[in-house]
């Protein structure tokens, strides 16, 4: 319990960058502020047991948790912001346009990403082997053509990214 709390603030990473914030964490935590730090175990990080579902969807788990800590563990949701990190801002971003997150948040801020907002480039353009294979895990791809992870897939995924 947290009773003069200031207001509370959630750490998102990307993949597996779940100590980035600790210092920063404590910081805040030591200043009044709550501060809940998303933790995602597994080779892929928060992409883990998700393969096919998309950036979009996927993105749902961490809009739901950043929910429950409003609704049930925050002393002091009346005040409440959230950072992410590379595919952490990604995943914010998704919660602010898609999930209704911008009932609930009053700051955020993206930091270093999202890394996938245009997704198109990000899978064909400007694609590494690391960004690649989590895209491919993402839409179901991966093993079955990895075209992210080689850089090019039939124009009939275009519409698929875009969406």
């Amino acid at each position: 319990m947290f009773a003069d709390s200031k207001g509370a603030v959630v750490f998102v990473g990307g993949g597996h960058t779940n100590t980035i914030y600790a210092r920063n964490s404590n910081e805040l935590h030591a200043g009044g502020y709550e501060t809940y730090l998303l933790l995602y175990r597994g080779e892929l990080g928060y992409f883990t047991d998700s393969i096919g579902a998309g950036l979009k969807d996927i993105s749902c788990g961490t809009s739901e948790i950043i929910k429950y800590i409003a609704s049930d563990l925050a002393d002091n949701a009346e005040v409440m912001g959230a950072t992410g990190v590379s595919a952490g801002s990604m995943q914010l971003g998704f919660g602010l346009t898609v999930h209704g997150l911008e009932e609930i948040l009053d700051v955020v801020l993206l930091d270093l990403g999202p890394v996938h907002a245009d997704m198109v480039s990000a899978c064909f353009t400007f694609s590494t082997p690391a960004r690649g294979r989590i895209l491919d895990y993402a839409h179901d791809w991966f093993g079955k053509g990895d075209y992210c992870q080689v850089g090019s897939g039939p124009e009939s995924f275009i519409p698929i990214l875009k969406a």
